[in-house]
């Protein structure tokens, strides 16, 4: 099926011809299907979009599947469609075409967070490529002379390159990694007064996604390239974290007596406020901070009342762990 059939059958054509079906159809997603190359097919909800695989929420749980091994996703709300095109061409940098995509996908769904970050990222890009030049050419020649200078090969400069990245990152954002934290990076240290200090990050969060593409399965260098590139321009920086909210004892669980409120998003389940001087607050949590997980089960379908539950049940050691996400702006360096 080619990418303009995918298209009408997404719904896309349904939207240009009649407005109120496209609001009707902005609402929160309900059921999306996954292709197989076997000829059948998953129904759920795709939750995460990577390079190389997605992961699909259904009836029995979270399942991955590789790209390799499915044919198409046809999504239940035709924004979502939309993203799909835009991801292709976003990955086949051609980034006026995607730019396109994403904003349509926002015209349809304007709460839809992901085509808003991923838009502004292809806005940082094709900024920074006009204020710096060719920059990937000249860096290319750069390299060869290097080689030719210091009499080795250019795959020794290139790999040396790459170990040097650690230290770059270091210099320029005040960010050390490590990639020992399961499906993610993790932050090894910050320096006191560089920005990503300032705009929050701290020793121990996950980076979970730059401009809106998930950091899921990539490897630290990947990692550091994408906060690293493109130079001088803004970027969203979505960081997970750990909280141990409540001690021993029903009542310092109640989310009342945390300082916590909830509100339910699209994404899944938000904090809506956090009272001052409370624990919450002592603790770091913010308004806006997305809540995943609680006591290892994850929220993002989960009811109000249910995440509400979790938190003032607490696990085993009396209180809760909650895992929250939060995007942080800042600009490269």
């Amino acid at each position: 099926m080619s990418m303009t059939e995918r298209l009408i059958r997404g719904g896309w054509r349904s939207c240009l011809l009649t407005g109120a079906l496209c609001a009707a159809l902005s609402g929160p997603v309900t059921a999306d299907t996954v292709v197989l190359n076997s000829g059948q097919s998953i129904k759920g909800l795709v939750v995460e979009n990577h390079e190389d695989r997605i992961v699909i929420s259904t009836a029995d749980g979270e399942k991955v599947v590789l790209k390799s091994d499915y044919q198409q996703i046809d999504y239940d709300e035709p924004a979502y469609s939309l993203m799909e095109f835009a991801r292709d061409f976003d990955h086949r940098k051609k980034y006026i075409e995607a730019l396109s995509y994403y904003e349509k996908a926002l015209e349809l769904n304007p709460e839809l967070d992901e085509a808003r970050k991923a838009a502004m990222a292809i806005r940082n890009r094709l900024w920074a490529s006009h204020t710096e030049g060719p920059v990937a050419e000249l860096s290319k020649q750069q390299d060869i002379r290097d080689a030719w200078s210091a009499d080795q090969s250019l795959e020794e400069i290139v790999r040396q390159k790459q170990k040097d990245l650690n230290a770059l990152l270091w210099d320029r954002m005040g960010l050390k990694l490590s990639d020992g934290a399961g499906d993610w990076v993790s932050v090894e240290a910050v320096r006191l007064g560089s920005e990503v200090f300032k705009r929050g990050v701290r020793q121990g969060d996950l980076l979970q996604a730059v401009d809106g593409q998930s950091l899921r399965h990539l490897k630290i260098d990947a990692v550091r390239q994408k906060i690293l590139e493109p130079r001088y321009s803004s970027m969203t920086l979505d960081v997970l974290r750990s909280y141990r909210l409540g001690d021993a004892g029903v009542k310092s669980r109640r989310l009342g007596n945390l300082g916590l409120r909830l509100k339910q998003e699209y994404q899944g389940p938000m904090i809506s406020d956090v009272k001052p001087l409370s624990p919450a607050d002592r603790a770091g949590i913010r308004e806006g901070d997305l809540v995943i997980e609680v006591a290892d089960k994850p929220t993002r379908y989960l009811k109000i009342k249910q995440v509400k539950r979790l938190i003032e049940r607490g696990g085993s050691g009396g209180s809760a762990i909650v895992v929250l996400k939060r995007t942080l702006q800042m600009s490269r360096k």
